[in-house]
């Protein structure tokens, strides 16, 4: 059965351009009207609907848990959390990752109360926690949320990087995002946890053979070296895709298991690069929240390949341990991962649960996004593709050409399920619980360079 939430897409400015004109616009007389409100960073928003938003705020991690559908103004049925984001151009590779970040769920939970983040005045950290209000809202106008705020807001802090008018790669977004909302979590301040790096921070052992590489310690010291260095983000590089057809004219798509792939980082593995040189990659700390890319799009000077290749993964129990060596506490958090809400229920659990998966149709260069998201308290899978949201079977999500993942670590069987939050401390995390965590990680900045995206 299909529960599809669609509006014409005129509904919006078309672009990040035209929203922030249309923005700024207020209508003429002696001042600005009073339902309208304009904010430091140029934007005007209805006042009744923010209010509303910051309403639902404070019963949304309860309606979290249950089933329930929301009739919006406009009477159509909508279920909070599960709403279609418009497309306002190009911006689809937003869309999805935002989709994929509702499913992060203490990141939401903190991101769902304003006073959690009250005092940090970044235009991002602000427009991306309110763009959640919004998709959570149990009072919308529409069964639908338009980001043209969120946008405007990336559109500035990436200097144009990232806009509604021209396409992105959504990893690149992600990686992007993450950072920035950390370093301005924490005030610039790289090795201070955030609630970026409680969720999603792993570690990795990182050792390059001796005498390999260009300019690296390794190929000056003559003997291997080996780092310690945090990920938010693990590449996966998929078997090249057959050149030629088959017996029946027809091109053979090949498969491939997870766990095949996943043999990078078992720590025999010798990954070749002609930069950074032969290395081997060991995972020695798991995050709570595993995203994984699939890198199926290789550039040359000439043009873009996009590689068929499907993975075999599970939806459901993904043990890590049946194929790397991990430590006896494989999540046990510290560093700038440490002070994650309820840590000791999951510090001897390796086995995740897929909760997001992001998929690109069409040929390299262009096409579009979808994601396929999973609501546990219902046990039900839905693909959002911007406006659109429809229930799928979870056999339809193993067979799909998966670009992007997010794992969700289950509980330790033994340390029993994670509880609700101790009474006063916001379901992201405490910041007397964040300060008391001091570094032992490297910037975050540096992993989106190194390990985020290994080579």
């Amino acid at each position: 059965m299909k529960r599809e939430r669609e509006d014409e897409q005129g509904s919006a400015p078309p672009e990040a351009d035209a929203a922030a004109e249309a923005a700024t616009e207020v209508e003429p007389g002696p001042g600005p009207s009073p339902a309208k409100r304009q904010r430091a960073d140029g934007a005007v928003e209805d006042a009744d609907a923010a209010a509303a938003a910051e309403v639902a705020v404070k019963t949304e991690p309860e309606e979290a848990q249950s089933v329930k559908w929301q009739r919006a103004l406009d009477g159509t049925e909508y279920m909070p959390g599960l709403v279609g984001l418009n497309n306002m151009k190009a911006n689809d590779y937003i869309n999805v990752v935002m989709q994929a970040c509702a499913r992060i769920t203490p990141m939401r939970d903190f991101f769902l109360t304003p006073s959690n983040y009250a005092s940090c005045r970044s235009p991002l950290v602000q427009r991306f926690g309110e763009l959640l209000r919004k998709m959570w809202n149990t009072r919308n106008f529409k069964g639908q949320v338009s980001p043209h705020e969120f946008v405007q807001a990336v559109r500035n802090a990436s200097k144009k990087r990232f806009t509604a008018d021209a396409q992105a790669d959504p990893v690149d977004f992600y990686s992007w995002l993450l950072n920035h909302l950390h370093l301005d979590l924490t005030g610039g301040k790289t090795r201070k946890p955030s609630i970026i790096t409680q969720c999603l921070q792993g570690e990795l052992e990182v050792t390059t053979l001796a005498g390999t590489g260009k300019g690296t310690r390794a190929a000056e010291a003559g003997e291997d070296v080996t780092d310690r260095v945090p990920f938010l983000l693990l590449g996966l590089e998929l078997p090249p895709a057959p050149l030629f057809k088959d017996v029946m004219e027809k091109n053979i798509i090949p498969q491939v298991p997870i766990f095949h792939i996943l043999h990078k980082f078992d720590g025999a593995t010798v990954t070749d690069d002609i930069r950074a040189g032969r290395r081997r990659f060991r995972i020695t700390r798991l995050p709570r929240y595993l995203a994984l890319h699939y890198r199926r799009f290789t550039k040359n000077n000439f043009f873009i390949e996009k590689n068929p290749t499907l993975v075999n993964f599970p939806v459901k129990n993904l043990e890590l341990r049946d194929v790397l060596p991990l430590p006896e506490r494989p999540a046990a958090a510290g560093g700038a991962a440490a002070g994650a809400p309820h840590a000791d229920a999951f510090a001897l659990s390796s086995k995740y649960d897929l909760v997001a998966n992001l998929v690109h149709d069409g040929k390299a260069g262009s096409g579009s996004y979808r994601v396929h998201v999973h609501r546990r308290v219902e046990d039900i899978w839905y693909e959002v593709q911007d406006l659109t949201v429809t229930d799928i079977l979870p056999q339809m999500v193993a067979l799909s050409e998966a670009y992007f993942q997010v794992f969700e670590l289950k509980p330790d069987v033994i340390a029993g399920p994670a509880g609700p939050p101790p009474p006063g401390v916001a379901a992201g995390g405490a910041a007397a619980t964040a300060a008391a965590a001091a570094g032992g990680a490297r910037t975050v900045a540096a992993a989106a360079a190194g390990a985020m995206e290994t080579s």
